[in-house]
């Protein structure tokens, strides 16, 4: 019997050692970014819903600034109902700027969500990539052999209608993972999708944003001419 030096086995384990430390290294990597991007997105939500808890107290301002303008509107007609008509426009102005900018930071918070959302499902996509390929692999193996050959090379009826129920799993285990997968690609999908559309009301918003700004400015330009004019 060959006996290994003291040298060469503690190669082979230093060598082994460094396979498996390796895999665990890996193996502790994926464990600490998945740790860190379920920790970003509890983070997300936690800011998503200070978003939706300020945009309430928003739209409540906003409502109770209607109910001035509509209060002026009955008051009989002069320079002060002006003056205070254009300042609650003012206060409405503003307070809907406020709303598009906490909404269009919300949204952002939204798409980080997606885009975390996005990233799980592609990795579950290739997964399910190789994991049809393989079953492929398989059954093109098992394909090439028919039914007689099978019962013919096994010692028993046993053991060929156990290959012959294997063959039978692979493929019902194909058909599965295929529409998974093709479920996975309309997840997908939907998610791009909704990213897009939330970006688009994004870029709607700064844009009533600027358009707000300026009415802000005309209407405060216009309270103040008119008080100077009191």
């Amino acid at each position: 019997m060959l006996r290994r030096s003291p040298r060469l086995q503690f190669i082979l384990t230093a060598a082994l050692m460094v396979v498996w430390g390796g895999g665990v290294l890996a193996q502790t990597a994926t464990d600490i970014n998945a740790a860190t991007a379920q920790n970003r997105r509890s983070e997300l939500e936690k800011l998503i819903e200070q978003r939706s808890t300020e945009l309430q107290k928003i739209n409540q301002q906003l409502e109770d600034t209607r109910q001035n303008l509509e209060s002026t509107a009955s008051e009989r007609m002069n320079l002060q109902r002006e003056l205070n008509s254009l300042q609650y426009n003012i206060n409405q102005l503003k307070l809907s700027i406020q709303a598009d900018e906490i909404t269009s930071q919300k949204l952002e918070l939204e798409i980080d969500t997606l885009d975390y959302d996005i990233q799980d499902i592609e990795i579950s996509v290739e997964d399910k990539k190789k994991a049809i390929t393989e079953l492929l692999q398989k059954l093109q193996q098992n394909e090439n052999t028919n039914l007689l050959v099978i019962f013919l090379k096994n010692k028993s009826l046993a053991d060929s209608v156990m290959e012959t129920q294997s063959i039978q799993n692979l493929r019902e285990q194909l058909s599965v993972d295929i529409t998974n997968l093709t479920n996975l690609h309309k997840t997908l999908n939907e998610k791009v999708d909704t990213v897009k559309v939330k970006k688009g009301e994004i870029e709607f918003r700064k844009q009533n944003t600027l358009t707000r700004k300026s009415l802000v400015e005309e209407q405060s330009e216009t309270r103040k001419v008119n008080m100077t004019q009191t």
